[in-house]
């Protein structure tokens, strides 16, 4: 497999000038056929301005190549985590961990509980100021019955590095609350949405099955929880959720193609990068790793039968899985509706509120 280039050329820079082109055009006519839409019994997202958006994203991330994203993209996680900090008044709070990695904190780390936070955008894409928005606002609510501190990896992303190196940066993560930070593991939540929630699922199939590339855990006792938010866990396209969602959604097909190959590399799918693969014996001993677990997905996103085939699994080999499928919602769709600046709390944001809130 040829490497994906990472410098941008004189040719990509100017093809970005029709690419723009393109996405504007896709913008304006879903504008214009979007009232048409439920006459024809197609599907659209759940808010019209999120449907218009969601068509010139899908062209956007369609239309780029590796290097033009890169070049598109924010500088790091980090710079948008001390961004954030500055533009909340609070200040930044950050450790080195062993390896080099960073891990940013929200609220005080000294609070008994701790979320850690592993973020979405296909391994390839940084943390967005709406990723922190919505974590930052989700652990001050929570804070207001037992405090709280949310916790981010600002982990490698592709194609710089690829797997196992995000599975070693979450056993580190884990191995620093627990070991460095004097963490219980029983006050630990792990959580992700999209490529983080493959992330988290990646590191309860390390503390079930050690991968010999990281950090081997010894839990004295089981994670409080796992939050699994539209988790990245099937990377194939082919299943029917991708093609009759493919209106509703954000996702678009070249796109997670090229980030799942980013991601593996020369390395082939197996059950700790891709979890919608593994069998339910896989699971089995889960409830010893972590006490419950909450999976949601959105009910109109492309990631919908790949989510529902793997929490099934699961759910059949840990009784204490809660799947939450809202109707209509889209792939991420609480991060969405910060984008779009919705003031009201999503059906997710509230899903997942709650179940923390009674578990802390």
């Amino acid at each position: 497999m040829p490497p994906h280039r990472t410098e941008a050329t004189l040719a990509d820079k100017l093809l970005l000038v029709p690419h723009f082109a393109k996405v504007f055009t896709a913008v304006c006519i879903r504008l214009v056929t979007y009232p048409l839409v439920a006459l024809t019994g197609g599907t659209k997202a759940n808010l019209a301005i999120k449907d218009i958006a969601f068509a010139g994203l899908r062209q956007h991330m369609a239309g780029l190549n590796t290097a033009q994203e890169i070049m598109l993209l924010p500088p790091s996680t980090e710079a948008i985590y001390l961004e954030f900090a500055k533009k909340q008044g609070f200040q930044p709070d950050t450790d080195v961990l062993d390896s080099g990695m960073k891990v940013h904190w929200l609220g005080n780390k000294s609070a008994e509980k701790v979320l850690v936070f592993f973020h979405g955008g296909g391994y390839a894409l940084p943390a967005t100021e709406f990723h922190l928005v919505w974590y930052f606002n989700l652990s001050k609510d929570l804070s207001k019955k037992t405090k709280i501190s949310v916790i981010m990896p600002s982990y490698t992303l592709t194609p710089q590095a690829q797997y196992p190196v995000q599975l070693q940066q979450a056993a580190e993560t884990l191995d620093f609350l627990i070991n460095k930070q004097g963490k219980k593991p029983s006050d630990i939540f792990i959580s992700g949405d999209s490529a983080g929630g493959n992330m988290t699922v990646s590191l309860l199939s390390h503390l079930l099955h050690p991968h010999p590339a990281a950090t081997k855990i010894d839990l004295k006792e089981s994670l409080a929880g796992a939050v699994l938010l539209s988790p990245w866990v099937s990377f194939d396209t082919t299943t029917a959720s991708w093609k009759r969602f493919e209106k509703s959604d954000m996702l678009a097909i070249p796109s997670v193609t090229r980030w799942t190959s980013q991601y593996l590399g020369d390395k082939p799918a197996d059950n700790y990068n891709e979890a919608a693969i593994a069998e339910k014996s896989w699971w089995e001993g889960l409830d010893k790793v972590v006490k419950d677990v909450l999976v949601w997905g959105g009910g109109a996103e492309r990631l919908l039968d790949g989510i529902n085939d793997f929490s099934n699994k699961l759910k059949s080999a840990h009784k204490n899985t809660e799947i939450v499928i809202t109707p209509g919602a889209a792939h991420d769709d609480f991060i969405a509706d910060v984008v779009m600046g919705v003031k009201e709390k999503s059906e997710a944001t509230k899903v997942v509120e709650s179940w923390i809130a009674e578990r802390i």
